[in-house]
C-alpha cells in the first residue's frame, strides 16, 4: 500500500485554485511585511510608498481621483498621504493655469531619490522569482495578468495601465515569430508575451466592452466573452 507522509491524504486536500489562492496571500503577506519595513526606513507609510511609486510612473502627474483610483482607496485617504508627501517635500502641486481648481502632483527631486528606494520594496520576491527559468517567468506573468484581469472586470481592483486592455495592442498580428508576435502601435514595435507591461504611462485604454472583449479574445484565443 501506498503510505503517506502523516496527515496528508492527496484525495481530502483542499482544490488546486484554493491552494493556488493560499499561495498567493501568502506572498501578500510577505509584500505587505517588506513595504511596512522598507516605508519605516524611509518614514512614510506604506500607502504613501505607493503614491511616491506611481508618480514615478507618471511623467506629466497625477490628479487626485487617478490617485485615489490606482491606489483603490477613498479620495480622503490618498489627499492625507498627498498631504503628508508635501509637507516631507517629496511631492509638489502644479495648478492647471486654464482652470484653477484642477491640480496634479508631481515627485520633486527628493521624491524621486526616495522613488529609487521604495522600487527596491520587492526585490527580494524578484530574486525569488528569478529562480524560476525563463519559461516559467513568462508563464508566471501571464497567468498573473489573466488573474488581474478579471479581478478588475469584477470591481475587486482598479483600472490597470495593461498592455491587454490597450488601443494600442495589436496581439498575435506577428504568428510568423512566436517570441515577438504583438506589435505596440504606439512604439510601432513588436513584442512577445515576455515584455509584457503591468503598468505603462503610454496606455490608452480601450473602453468600449464589445472591443475590450475582441481584443482579450485575440490575445488568449477562443469565443468572445458575453
Amino acid at each position: 500500500m501506498e503510505s503517506h507522509a502523516p496527515g496528508i491524504d492527496p484525495v481530502t486536500q483542499p482544490p488546486l485554485d484554493d491552494r493556488v489562492g493560499d499561495g498567493l496571500a501568502r506572498l501578500a503577506d510577505a509584500l505587505r511585511s517588506q513595504s511596512w519595513k522598507g516605508a519605516s526606513k524611509n518614514g512614510l507609510t506604506p500607502t504613501q510608498g505607493r503614491v511616491v511609486a506611481l508618480l514615478q510612473n507618471a511623467r506629466e502627474g497625477l490628479r487626485l481621483p487617478a490617485l485615489a483610483s490606482a491606489l483603490g482607496v477613498t479620495a480622503a485617504t490618498a489627499s492625507d498621504a498627498v498631504g503628508a508627501l508635501r509637507r516631507k517635500g517629496l511631492v509638489e502641486k502644479h495648478v492647471d493655469e486654464a482652470d484653477r481648481r484642477v491640480a496634479s502632483f508631481e515627485l520633486t527631486d527628493a521624491g524621486r531619490m526616495i522613488a529609487l528606494d521604495v522600487a527596491l520594496w520587492p526585490a527580494f520576491l524578484t530574486e525569488a522569482i528569478d529562480t524560476l527559468p525563463s519559461t516559467e517567468q513568462e508563464s508566471l506573468l501571464v497567468s498573473l495578468i489573466k488573474i488581474l484581469r478579471h479581478l478588475q472586470r469584477a470591481g475587486e481592483l482598479p483600472p490597470q495601465r495593461m498592455c491587454v486592455s490597450c488601443t494600442y495592442f495589436q496581439p498575435n498580428v506577428r504568428p510568423e515569430d512566436r517570441r515577438n508576435s504583438h506589435v505596440c502601435a504606439f512604439l510601432g514595435t513588436p513584442f512577445g508575451n515576455q515584455h509584457l507591461r503591468l503598468d505603462c504611462a503610454d496606455q490608452n485604454p480601450v473602453t468600449d466592452d464589445r472591443e475590450a472583449s475582441e481584443l482579450w479574445q485575440q490575445f488568449i484565443g477562443g469565443p468572445l466573452e458575453k
